[in-house]
């Protein structure tokens, strides 16, 4: 209440302190980077692993979790992700912000390297990738069109895929992609 009371007296007090802080966010606005894409570096690594013909149980108990008792002596770890699904096991680590990705990678494919040995000898060879926030897409298109063959449809991504293209001139900003690419069959 004092606050209000003394405002009220002291109106000029009041938008001398307005005007400087309004004066701040002007000049700070100046300085603040703005980029169309920043590049965001969030630690992350995935590890994938198959094992065909395994329902998800079995893929928890003797693929995920000995990988994860592996992933436990790692240091900078902030969450430990693990899906297990028909035929699949996916583990994602994510680190602590600041941490070497590379090294980090490096350390993950070692811990499952392993719990490889404690692990059933029908499994692929495991996939460790550091996580690229860069590649992953920020909008997909699906086309469908119904009584439409391959042909038409590939024509009408073709022309979706120059105008997205032509959209933003610069190769860094935009790049459109036709999946699956598909040569027309005689």
């Amino acid at each position: 209440m004092k606050l209000s009371f003394k405002s009220i007296d002291n109106p000029i007090n009041v938008a001398i302190f307005v005007v400087t802080i309004v004066v701040i966010g002007i000049i700070a606005l100046r300085f603040l980077p703005v980029e169309m894409f920043p590049e965001i570096e969030i630690p992350v690594v995935t590890v994938v692993i198959a094992y065909d013909g395994a329902s998800p149980i079995e893929v928890e108990y003797q693929i995920n979790k000995e990988v994860e008792e592996e992933l436990k002596g790692l240091t900078d770890v902030k969450k430990v992700t693990s899906i297990a699904s028909q035929g699949m096991g996916t583990i994602v680590v994510e680190f602590r912000s600041g941490t070497n990705l590379d090294t980090k990678r490096f350390d993950v494919k070692e811990a499952v390297d392993n719990a490889i040995p404690d692990m059933p000898k029908e499994i692929e060879t495991p996939i460790v990738r550091a996580v690229d926030f860069e590649q992953i897409p920020v909008m997909d298109v699906l086309l469908y069109g119904e009584g439409k063959n391959y042909v038409e449809l590939k024509e009408v991504a073709e022309r979706v895929k120059e105008a997205a293209n032509n959209y933003l001139t610069s190769p860094n900003y935009l790049i459109a992609k036709l999946m699956p690419e598909k040569s027309a069959e005689l």
